[in-house]
């Protein structure tokens, strides 16, 4: 065992440090005396409790370097097993990624002291320690008892050891070996550095010539460019520094979107694209190829483009009060509908599920039609066969077929009833984004000749993604209905339309909520003066609505229900509109989180406070509020 780091000297060189800033001669070594300046130059106080320093989230644990290290980390647990010793991973800004506790008591130490995923242990924070001190020096290094700089973690020795990419070279992060400085072992330094290095053989192998064509040429573009640059090899997506600092979180999701409806095309435009925030951006996509191969693709993002509506034709606002929304991609698809009404042109709507194609349907037929029938059929239940036969007799209806990539019959029976249809009225139907060759089968006329797209923005999820595989493309209904490609099949019904239009998600017209709110809670609660307080609001705005207006509806109408007088409060809206994201919980997670969210709703978004309630350590719970996407602040009341 080694207890340098409690030998009289260090001691007495630390004391008289932190009161003069001198050192004494051969008190401490030249790598801790050089880390305990640049704490103080950092202007790193209050020693007592210098570690609560709040929460970073944002934690990528499915990264390739995450990925990568996994394996070492198991085999290293293992090993360890019978000492105790915890195993840290950290990202290159200091930040916790994983712990692995051998003994669960020493894991509670650690958690007294943030030493936990999602917490900063920079030097620059922290001072003195094993992965703030690896990553400013950009060595191996070993810190134990008070050769740290904050007397809070003085009782504990670590051993960290920086990470690099073989691929660029760059620090990925830090391996640590932590435990208590009575249990020190100048064996955790090696230990450290030959666990470090092997996590960069896994990254070395994990590094495929194709992911290495991208980041290279990713590299070069973004040595050479003035404004953000992004890129997409494979499922490794990248962004430079001028990307993480000018993009936000959205507008880097939506650009993700674009580059993965990119990535399989040897032959990209430059787009101009209005992002989520309202802001417009042109995109200049550059394919990387490996020999025949198309590895990936690298985006230029240009901030200072001129907005796309300036090259574009006037947008017109149709003002219909049962679709409301004033953002500039919601008024270009009303149009874009509206005028397909007015001239009966038959069309197809796509978007996500919930996002408001009948509805936007619904209030173009009325709008054009308003003495006429309309008629839904549902694609996925509803007898279409028997549905339109008996259309014969009924005066010019307009027809939507929603679902109609769902349908579970023979699409070669709808297009021959289609085509016996004779005289009739405006048709439409509504299909998912994932069969985008509805958008490429719609934009050829009759004879195979090509015509002009809609001119609403290019998007993944229309005419700019790349043909989906077999394997995914259309339902598995209409798959086990024929026994020939139901490809070919759905193309046989979609020759009876002529024009596409996208359907954005909420996520993508979010200024338009504010409109929907009002509009949703006049329908819901017709005879009841009711509202959102600002902080509601904040919340709304702030949700990422996977399932678009439906899913907001749903929110208003449990809110209702449970303040039936008086305006609504962020209390009163579901668990759900305070998460982001995320993976399907046990009935059991579900509850917990449930728990977490009505906790930080009662205190106001006190995490501290929050955490007693629940009854868990402080660290645990912002670990639990990263893992299940909880979005709740402070000032949530009012």
């Amino acid at each position: 065992m080694s207890l340098a780091g409690h030998s009289i000297p260090v001691v007495r060189a630390r004391e008289s440090f932190l009161s003069s800033g001198d050192l004494p001669v051969d008190g401490v070594s030249g790598l801790v005396s050089a880390s305990w300046r640049r704490s103080v130059e950092a202007g790193v106080s209050d020693l007592s409790n210098v570690l609560d320093r709040g929460y970073v989230g944002d934690l990528d644990l499915q990264s390739r370097f995450v990925q990568c290290a996994l394996p070492v980390i198991d085999r290293l647990e293992l090993e360890l097993s019978d000492l105790p010793v915890s195993i840290a991973l950290t990202d290159r800004n200091s930040r916790v990624l994983l712990r692995r506790d051998n003994q669960r008591l020493l894991g509670g130490r650690f958690d007294t002291v943030f030493f936990a995923p999602g917490f900063n242990y920079s030097e620059g924070e922290v001072g003195t320690n094993g992965v703030g001190t690896a990553l400013a020096s950009g060595k191996a290094v070993f810190i134990t008892g008070h050769e740290h700089f904050a007397e809070n973690i003085t009782v504990f020795a670590c051993a960290g050891a920086p990470i690099r990419d073989p691929l660029t070279g760059l620090v990925q992060g830090v391996l640590d070996l932590s435990c208590l400085a009575t249990d020190a072992s100048p064996f955790m330094h090696s230990l450290a550095q030959q666990a470090a290095r092997n996590i960069e053989i896994e990254l070395r192998a994990s590094g495929s010539v194709h992911q290495q064509a991208v980041l290279e040429h990713f590299l070069r573009v973004s040595r050479t460019a003035r404004g953000p640059v992004v890129s997409l090899g494979g499922d490794v997506f990248m962004s430079d520094t001028r990307a993480n600092q000018q993009l936000l979180p959205q507008e880097k999701a939506y650009i993700r979107e674009i580059a993965s409806g990119l990535s399989g095309l040897r032959d990209s435009m430059v787009l101009d694209v209005e992002m989520p925030s309202g802001r417009s951006a042109r995109v200049r996509p550059e394919t990387v190829t490996v020999g025949a191969d198309i590895a990936g693709v690298v985006l230029r993002v240009d901030l200072t483009a001129p907005e796309p509506s300036a090259r574009r034709a006037p947008v017109k606002s149709v003002g219909m009060p049962e679709i409301p929304g004033d953002s500039a991609a919601w008024r270009r698809v009303t149009g874009e509908v509206v005028d397909a009404a007015h001239t009966a042109a038959p069309v197809v709507l796509t978007g996500e599920s919930g996002s408001g194609k009948l509805a936007l349907l619904t209030a173009a037929h009325r709008r054009a039609f308003p003495t006429r029938p309309l008629v839904v059929i549902d694609c996925r239940t509803d007898p279409v066969a028997q549905v339109l036969k008996g259309l014969e007799a009924t005066r010019l209806p307009t027809l939507v077929l929603a679902h109609l990539d769902e349908f579970p019959g023979d699409y070669d029976d709808l297009d021959r009833i289609l085509d016996e249809r004779g005289e009739h009225g405006w048709l439409a139907a509504t299909m998912a984004h994932t069969n985008t060759e509805c958008a490429h089968a719609v934009s050829a006329d009759a004879t195979g000749n090509p015509t002009p797209s809609s001119p609403h923005t290019p998007t993944p999820s229309s005419r700019n993604a790349p043909t989906p595989s077999a394997g995914n493309a259309s339902p598995p209904s209409s798959r086990r209905a024929c026994g020939r490609d139901p490809h070919a099949q759905l193309d046989s019904v979609l020759r009876h339309f002529d024009i596409s239009v996208s359907v954005p998600p909420l996520r993508h017209r979010i200024d338009d909520l504010p409109q929907l709110v009002s509009h949703l809670l006049g329908v819901l609660a017709p005879r009841r003066t009711v509202a959102c307080t600002p902080a509601t609001l904040r919340v709304l705005l702030g949700h990422d609505w996977p399932g678009n207006i439906a899913e907001l509806r749903e929110a208003l109408r449990t809110a209702l229900t449970r303040r039936p007088v008086g305006d609504l409060r962020a209390e009163d809206l579901p668990e759900t509109c305070f998460v982001s994201g995320g993976r399907r919980l046990t009935p059991i997670e579900a509850a917990e989180r449930s728990a977490i969210v009505r906790a930080l709703m009662q205190t106001g978004g006190n995490r501290r406070d929050a955490a007693v309630l629940v009854g868990i350590a402080r660290s645990s719970l912002y670990r639990k509020i990263q893992a299940y996407g909880i979005r709740v602040g402070q000032k949530l009341t009012g």
